[in-house]
């Protein structure tokens, strides 16, 4: 009798964890939908054109440029610097592009590199418009804390170089380029919301 009790016993926690485990799930997917659904607003919200970074060519000679980099967020708010100097005459800027849902992409520079110097040996961006976790060039949006999670673990896959585990996305990487800089002029790095292109444009 105490076998066929304890048995039954047994069973009956094993259905209560079942449960549990299955809520758990359950909760987590509507939390995950909750978060995708808010990114999706926002970025439906945003303007056509976004653009995260601007460069200007503060010098060159015939074997160097300095550039003078910057980031911008949704509003235009400087969120970032970087004063660099590169071998070559042609600047070239590979930016990972997000597919998110149906509203839209996001958009993450990634690298900046030239004519002399190969793209996996250019000079990485990521870091510098990172703010605790959260890319900078996204501040302004007021996703609130589920948005900000969900957009921290979409910048830390970028970071990482993982592509396959975007949640609900896909990505691919751009590279554009100018082949004639002109010191002194800022150029901007325009990321098209909607369709998801970018282009580089003289100011």
């Amino acid at each position: 009798m105490k076998k066929i009790k304890s048995f039954f016993v047994t069973i009956f926690v094993v259905l209560l964890l079942v449960a549990a485990a299955y809520g758990a799930l359950t909760f987590y997917k509507m939390w995950q939908q909750k978060k995708i659904a808010l990114l999706e607003l926002k970025i439906s919200q945003l303007k056509e054109e976004f653009i995260p970074m601007r460069f200007r060519i503060v010098s060159r000679d015939k074997d160097n440029m300095q550039v003078d980099i910057r980031f911008y967020d949704t509003e235009s708010k400087s969120v970032g610097t970087s004063f660099i100097t590169l071998p070559g005459s042609e600047l070239y800027v590979t930016v990972e592009v997000i597919k998110h849902g149906s509203k839209g992409f996001l958009f993450f520079p990634s690298t900046v590199f030239t004519q002399e110097i190969a793209a996996s040996d250019g000079m990485a961006l990521l870091e510098i418009y990172n703010n605790n976790g959260l890319p900078a060039i996204y501040e302004g949006w007021n996703v609130g804390k589920v948005g900000e999670l969900y957009l921290k673990h979409i910048y830390g896959q970028v970071r990482k170089g993982v592509k396959k585990d975007i949640l609900y996305g896909s990505a691919v990487h751009e590279i554009k380029g100018v082949s004639e800089l002109q010191v002194g002029l800022v150029y901007d790095v325009v990321c098209h919301v909607k369709q998801g292109g970018v282009e580089i444009v003289l100011q």
